[in-house]
């Protein structure tokens, strides 16, 4: 049987969210340099209010504090990247974390979705979440980015298969540009779902396949 929960009114989620960001404000005055509340403060405006301008701001004062601080340096990062569609400074951010400690569970594991999902450099992507395994072995964001890389490495390498100009071959082209579209616009996590795509991978090759080697025989009847 499925769970059924208690969704609670809008009017409610405004009035907890008011309360936490008058919580944050009271305790910040106490305590202005208190990075780890500064850093909550600022998840909370991005990931529940939506105030992403506030959250850079508070992100940007928390590294002003801990400029070294890889957790600061990451959600720099995961801010300019997934609501900034700052790629370049996103991976800036990425690569001071890592220097401050290359073994950063979340920056290895953000880094490498976004390098696989957006420059499609996928032995490289490989590379980090392997590291963030090795780490953090069994960690599933880093399982499931692992799978997807290499079904999408196995069935087009780098990019779509273009030697047929047949219909099965136009079809796995736009199959190819409906995922970059939507890696584009859609979190690592929420864009992974390697059965549904193996299975459909594999079945693109087999009509690929098929339709190349009737192009074959047609050709060789011509002869």
């Amino acid at each position: 049987m499925i769970e059924c929960h208690f969704l609670p009114s809008f009017g409610a989620l405004q009035e907890k969210l008011q309360k936490a960001k008058d919580l944050y404000e009271r305790a910040l005055k106490l305590q202005p340099q208190h990075v780890p509340a500064i850093c909550n403060y600022a998840a909370l405006m991005s990931q529940v209010a939506g105030q992403l301008e506030k959250a850079h701001t508070l992100y940007q004062r928390a590294a002003a504090l801990e400029p070294n601080d890889p957790n600061v340096l990451c959600n720099l990062g995961n801010l300019k990247r997934e609501h900034k569609d700052d790629l370049v400074g996103a991976e800036n951010f990425y690569k001071k974390a890592l220097a401050v400690d290359p073994g950063h569970i979340q920056t290895l594991m953000n880094y490498g979705h976004q390098i696989a999902l957006h420059s499609e450099d996928y032995d490289r992507a490989e590379h980090l979440l392997q590291q963030a395994l090795r780490i953090q072995p069994g960690n599933t964001d880093g399982e499931q980015g692992l799978e997807w890389i290499r079904n999408m490495r196995a069935t087009f390498g780098r990019s779509p298969p273009v030697e047929s100009s047949g219909p099965a071959a136009a079809r796995l082209r736009m199959e190819w540009e409906r995922r970059k579209s939507l890696k584009a616009t859609t979190s690592a996590v929420e864009y992974i779902d390697p059965k549904a795509e193996a299975e459909a991978d594999s079945m693109a090759k087999l009509l690929l396949e098929e339709e190349e080697m009737g192009g074959m025989g047609e050709t060789r009847d011509e002869g």
